[in-house]
């Protein structure tokens, strides 16, 4: 079985509840700066666990989308 990672789409959530990156055992939040944030659209963040950062895929060209 491979390592799962856990994405949350944080949109609505982030900035509105508490969000516990670590016990929950999150990898990856994304956001927009539009929803709970309630700053103007166009911004895109992303949280990443060390984990998630060390994921590498297989093939470089994955990357590439060939």
């Amino acid at each position: 079985m491979q390592d799962q990672q856990v994405i949350v789409d944080g949109v609505c959530s982030v900035a509105s509840e508490a969000i516990k990156f670590d016990d929950w055992g999150i990898d990856v939040v994304l956001t927009a700066s539009q929803k709970g944030l309630g700053t103007p659209p166009g911004i895109s963040l992303l949280v990443a666990s060390q984990r998630a950062v060390k994921v590498k895929p297989s093939s470089d060209d994955s990357l590439l989308g060939r």
